[in-house]
């Protein structure tokens, strides 16, 4: 079992898949802008912020599955 919000978060952030990761990490980790990440993978912004959306419902049910009610609880 994790045993801190910090082992859960990159737990979290581990399982998406690789690019989606590399995205995520980019965007939230590393504060890059949706308009450089964009530029970088050559995506339609939108296209960019479904991804990223997906991703963060993807989490919010791995953490409500592990017992967690408000993200913030987490982070």
């Amino acid at each position: 079992m994790l045993s801190t919000a910090a082992e859960l978060a990159a737990t979290l952030v581990n399982d998406l898949p690789p690019d989606v990761r590399s995205i995520v990490e980019a965007h939230f980790f590393d504060g890059e802008s949706i308009y450089k990440i964009q530029r970088r993978y050559k995506m339609k912004r939108r296209d960019l912020e479904v991804m990223i959306e997906a991703a963060l419902v993807k989490m919010r049910l791995a953490l409500r599955s592990r017992g967690v009610r408000v993200v913030g609880d987490v982070i």
